[in-house]
């Protein structure tokens, strides 16, 4: 039995630009029981993988998008732990966004603390907000059943 996860794609912005319609922005995240489904998924949305090879990217700059293929099965599942922070960079975040944080073995700079995000929702306006707003909405996360949710820069719309 397949168990179903969030596959994250993270637009670069291939030529200086992004491209932003009514299904894409600068990160998709979709629920899928695979990478080949959330691939499959994907393209139907817009996205594509052979941009430089098509002469559709710029050659320098990179493929605008990227398989989750090309990474093995790297869905992510809720709870999902994240990163290493300083114990009080996670202090603050878990404040900021509801998360938990646990301990994790001791890194360069201090930085042993993880945050767990216990929804794809909590981890997608973190994402929103900690990097820059290239596009409106930030994030766009596609659900098994059809729906959709648009996450926006500091919950703005």
């Amino acid at each position: 039995m397949n168990m179903t996860k969030f596959y994250e794609y993270t637009q670069n912005n291939s030529g200086g630009s992004f491209e932003v319609d009514n299904d894409l922005c600068h990160r998709l995240l979709i629920e899928a029981d695979s990478a080949e489904q959330a691939d499959a998924i994907a393209e139907a949305l817009g996205v594509y993988f052979d941009g430089c090879d098509n002469g559709m990217d710029c050659e320098c700059c990179g493929d605008r998008w990227y398989s989750q293929n090309r990474y093995g099965d790297s869905g992510m599942s809720f709870p999902y732990s994240y990163a290493s922070f300083s114990k009080e960079e996670a202090e603050s975040l878990a404040e900021t966004y509801g998360v938990t944080i646990e301990s994790t073995k001791t890194t360069i700079g201090n930085r042993n603390t993880s945050i767990i995000f216990d929804t794809v929702e909590r981890y997608a306006q973190f994402m929103a907000d900690r990097f820059m707003s290239w596009t409106t909405p930030e994030v766009r996360i596609f659900y098994k059943d059809g729906t959709r949710k648009e996450i926006y820069e500091n919950g703005k719309q």
